[in-house]
């Protein structure tokens, strides 16, 4: 994968080689994969992995063992500029126990990466376009614009506009401040009669998280809850629409209790 695939990205594993949590394994990232093989691209972690310095105890936090191996990135943090996390990066660059030259290694790691990825090109409009052939229209296809909105304790978001059909689909996403549980109401008024089962179903960055069922309610509003957990910044939330015949109003987010370090990982 490396010396004849040209590979740009490697993850570590999820275990230990020689007693050292393969993402903070210096000798495996460094100078195996990159001094020896020529390794040039940028090297994650598996998802949530252990990582130690040699005869400790793994953890989760012990970032800078990982960045002194030169694996680039932590997958995945919730929001790093919080350092919800509560990784040792900044506590050990003051007891010196790992350099800034060493951060900035894995931050030259990372722009090389970038400044090579289609991303780039997307963004400086020398993309090579991709058409993907042999597959069936999806409805999410037709949103291409997915509107981001803050959320500290509390959020209301208009769904007035949307277009309620069956199969159909409709995304937004949460600018999260606070990982939690969030009761979720979704108000809606069913426009037909009082033998209609009208399910939404509701997934979070890919993951089912509810069903949202209305009945006949004589065409009048209805609000229906569920409690979800929100863990990530950054969240997009997918309705589902199982049938038409419902006129959705909005959808409130409001945090009812937080959740700390030990429950996310």
């Amino acid at each position: 994968a490396v010396k004849k695939a040209q590979a740009d990205e490697i993850m570590t594993t999820y275990g230990a080689l020689n007693g050292i949590w393969t993402g903070s394994n210096y000798d495996l990232v460094t100078k195996i994969l990159r001094h020896e093989w020529g390794f040039t691209g940028i090297v994650m972690t598996d998802w949530w992995a252990s990582l130690n310095d040699e005869g400790e105890k793994p953890n989760k936090t012990n970032f800078a063992a990982m960045v002194r191996a030169q694996n680039d990135i932590y997958m995945v943090c919730p929001d790093s500029e919080q350092n919800i996390h509560n990784d040792n990066t900044e506590a050990s660059l003051k007891d010196g126990t790992l350099d800034r030259a060493e951060l900035l290694r894995c931050a030259e790691n990372i722009l090389h990466f970038l400044m090579h990825s289609r991303a780039q090109k997307r963004l400086t409009n020398t993309n090579i376009p991709v058409k993907i052939i042999n597959r069936a229209a999806k409805p999410e296809d037709e949103q291409t614009d997915i509107e981001y909105f803050d959320i500290d304790s509390e959020v209301t978001v208009d769904l007035s506009k949307v277009k309620v059909t069956r199969g159909g689909t409709f995304s937004i996403a949460l600018n999260a401040t606070k990982p939690g549980f969030y009761e979720t109401t979704i108000t809606a008024k069913p426009l037909q009669g009082g033998v209609a089962q009208l399910p939404v179903h509701l997934s979070c960055n890919g993951i089912a998280v509810g069903s949202f069922t209305w009945n006949g309610t004589n065409y009048e509003s209805q609000s229906i809850s569920k409690e979800i957990m929100i863990a990530s910044k950054y969240t997009l939330i997918k309705f589902f629409f199982a049938q038409s015949g419902l006129e959705l109003k909005d959808i409130r987010f409001k945090l009812t209790k937080t959740i700390n370090n030990s429950v996310m990982f």
